[in-house]
């Protein structure tokens, strides 16, 4: 029976510390949890502005863009940055002469 007891006030000390130690994740995970939803609750409204921005964009517009053997540099950049990853030359430098049906993939919807 003393054996019992032992074990049973081992296995509460192991809870008690077992239990602080969810409390102190608990409590990290809140505050990870709080700063993750102001940084979202930051960038919704830019995502918002963004889609309705998009709306106005109409086939014609990007056929037009894409159809431009040497676009103006402002579409050229938007375009570079858009794709900044798909159209590196091996130097890791951006094409200069790259078409913007090169540079700005077709969309299956459009």
């Amino acid at each position: 029976m003393v054996t019992d007891q032992k074990e049973a006030e081992k296995r509460k000390e192991a809870a008690k510390r077992l239990s602080s130690e969810l409390e102190k994740q608990q409590k990290e995970i809140n505050a990870r949890k709080d700063e993750v939803q102001r940084d979202l609750d930051e960038a919704e409204p830019a995502l918002i502005s963004a889609q309705a921005s998009v709306k106005g964009i109409k086939r014609r517009d990007l056929n037009e863009v894409r159809g431009l053997v040497r676009p103006p540099n402002a579409v050229k950049l938007k375009m570079c940055c858009h794709n900044d990853e798909r159209k590196k030359s091996r130097l890791g430098r951006y094409k200069e002469n790259a078409r913007p049906s090169q540079l700005y993939p077709r969309h299956p919807e459009l």
